[in-house]
């Protein structure tokens, strides 16, 4: 995708395409997205849902000769929605992992797919022969390697790992290692710092050593952020304004839901915007370049809820510097491919000006990213159509009354992207709407333009559930 698909805010800050990046038509990506690496599935099925159909999401990524693995198959009239609109693979480029005798026995593609011979040879089948094969996971695991390995056996040829070594993953996949090596680099971080707790008597934490962390801190700003070094979607964060039982209680929740033994201890700061840079590392002294800013939509409890690009933030070169100095430092310890890093900016009152800090760092890809590569996919065909292009979105997960493709598109299709306005939703995530959830992609050409698109997306589906609560009988028409 050459620099005319970039939107102008991508342009202007030196943004890369994402989709271009990841390679060209000498590369074939297999993505096996799955998310189990991330946490236990007690602790994902809390936060994620529905989360082994996650992995869905990377036919918004994908070109036409890339490979998507899922875990089951994918909704074909969903499959279709996407190929009108130029997005996704060419058709059998779907891996269905999962044998059709034993679905959903492995909680993800990537379990399945090592023991499934007859998927990789699906694989085999389906790869040219003239590409370098990469498999792109959504979080590097020893398990990713295990599939390399099989694929290689089958493929007799090489096949590529995005994302490098194992050890630094694990390592800066821990907040705490993350906060020791900024300050180490003088990029910003909040004042504070990690404490080490020790476990009681039946496993339960003892918080005496987070409550005098707690005091010394929290005269700063009325309010202290507790994180678990390792966590993620804001599942292992307490926020602290003083000693009642109601914040102690919040304390030993988190505590004890994590099990965790290392926590940050920070001043919070008044953040008016939370960033999401995600930056693309070359292998070793390669370069590392920016492809995606979007800023964090996050709730009271600062969990992490969709993103909105473009990003207002003021602060945004200096954080792309920082963000540029953390990527060196993981392409240096062997890290290479995607990264997010999270940022918070704040006005310093000291200093009259808005400042920013680096709040963490995902060695992987994130939930921005796969908006960011449908909007280039679109664009593509917007602009060689002469139609309108897209200068802004916003991703959320929502929960709707539809529990498939079908009713969702019933209730909300009016809404659909158009390509003769360049606005509209493009649903994804959507094999999550057996539970009621799934994620949409609001596109439009400005910020306040997609924020009032899904307000009244809300709008639509709450006014359906009270219909379908209290009319179920009656004949009704919300388009």
């Amino acid at each position: 995708m050459s620099a005319e698909y970039r939107t102008e805010f991508d342009q202007q800050h030196g943004i890369n395409s994402i989709t271009e990046t990841l390679g060209d038509a000498g590369v074939t990506q297999i993505f096996v997205h799955c998310i189990t690496a991330l946490g236990d599935r007690v602790e994902l099925d809390a936060t994620l849902p529905g989360f082994t159909k996650y992995a869905e999401r990377a036919l918004l990524m994908a070109r036409p000769d890339d490979l998507v693995c899922v875990l089951d198959k994918v909704d074909n009239r969903y499959l279709q929605f996407l190929s009108h609109l130029g997005v996704g693979p060419q058709g059998g480029n779907v891996i269905v992992a999962a044998k059709p005798v034993q679905p959903y026995i492995d909680e993800c593609p990537l379990d399945a797919l090592v023991n499934n011979s007859e998927a990789l040879v699906t694989i085999r089948r389906l790869v040219r022969q003239d590409t370098k094969i990469i498999l792109n996971p959504y979080f590097m695991s020893a398990k990713m390697f295990e599939l390399a390995t099989a694929l290689q056996a089958v493929l007799s040829r090489e096949v590529s790992v995005l994302g490098g070594d194992l050890h630094i993953v694990d390592y800066a996949n821990h907040k705490h290692n993350v906060r020791t090596k900024a300050l180490e680099l003088g990029v910003p971080v909040p004042e504070g710092e990690v404490v080490e707790i020790a476990l009681q008597a039946g496993g339960l934490p003892n918080l005496t050593l987070l409550w005098i962390a707690i005091n010394r801190y929290i005269h700063r700003t009325g309010r202290v952020i507790i994180k678990g070094s390792h966590g993620f979607s804001g599942s292992s964060i307490a926020i602290i304004e003083d000693s009642s039982q109601r914040a102690e209680k919040a304390l030993s929740e988190v505590a004890g839901r994590m099990k965790k033994k290392i926590y940050l201890v920070e001043v919070m700061l008044d953040v008016t915007v939370s960033p999401n840079i995600l930056m693309y590392i070359e292998p070793g002294q390669g370069r590392v370049s920016c492809v995606g800013v979007t800023d964090q939509i996050l709730n009271g409890d600062l969990k992490h809820e969709g993103n909105i690009y473009p990003s207002g933030a003021r602060t945004l070169q200096d954080m792309l510097n920082s963000a540029r100095q953390m990527a060196h430092w993981l392409q240096a310890q062997g890290y290479w491919g995607l990264a997010g890093f999270d940022f918070g900016e704040y006005f310093n009152r000291e200093t009259g000006q808005f400042a920013h800090f680096l709040a963490e760092v995902n060695p992987r890809i994130n939930g921005a990213a796969y908006p960011k590569a449908l909007v280039e996919h679109l664009n593509r065909g917007q602009r060689q159509k002469n139609k309108p292009c897209i200068g802004a979105f916003l991703a959320a997960d929502i929960t709707t009354p539809a529990k498939s493709f079908a009713e969702l598109a019933r209730l909300s299709g009016h809404l659909f992207f158009d390509p003769k306005t360049g606005k509209g939703l493009v649903p994804y995530n959507v094999g999550c709407l057996e539970n009621g959830r799934c994620s949409v992609a609001l596109l439009g050409q400005s910020r306040s333009e997609v924020i009032r698109m899904y307000e009244n997306l809300q709008a639509l589906f709450v006014s359906e559930h009270t219909l379908s609560d209290g009319d179920s009988g009656k004949e009704r028409n919300v388009l």
